[in-house]
């Protein structure tokens, strides 16, 4: 699915579309392991999720 999308942004985008990009290959290759690394600084708190219908 990350495949058919392609995504584009500024600077302030960078560690988000690297993150993308990890997950590409993460898909690419079927590794369930994300880097130590990878980029986590656009993640804001967790939120509930409300499912409806």
């Amino acid at each position: 699915m990350l495949d058919a999308v392609a995504f584009a942004g500024g600077t302030a985008a960078a560690e988000l579309l690297e993150a993308v990009r990890i997950l590409r290959e993460l898909n690419a290759t079927g590794s369930p392991k994300v880097p130590d690394d990878a980029p986590t600084r656009f993640v804001t708190r967790p939120r509930a999720l409300t499912v409806t219908g």
